[in-house]
């Protein structure tokens, strides 16, 4: 598997460092934004949310890639996967 031009095992070692701020980014829109309201700008869906939306459902492909054996999963923030349904 090439992830942007770089084979995955290489890709994977790279990314490692930023999953703490990753997962803590995670943690608190969770638990901040989508624990308060359904959609990025509140009760109405917007373009924010397409971006958005793109953005978080990639970690339920690459999370895991990088963590095959499930240390880190989409579904421990079960407001950001509610919001993933919404969509």
């Amino acid at each position: 598997i090439i992830l942007n031009g770089v084979p995955a095992g290489e890709a994977i070692k790279l990314a490692l460092p930023s999953v703490p701020m990753v997962t803590e980014t995670l943690a608190w829109l969770d638990h901040n934004l989508f624990g308060k309201q359904q959609f990025i700008a509140g009760e109405t869906f917007s373009i924010a949310d397409m971006i958005v939306g793109c953005e978080l459902s990639q970690y339920n492909i690459l999370f895991p890639l990088i963590f095959p054996n499930g240390e880190v999963k989409m579904d421990r923030y079960t407001n950001i996967s509610r919001y993933l349904q919404d969509l």
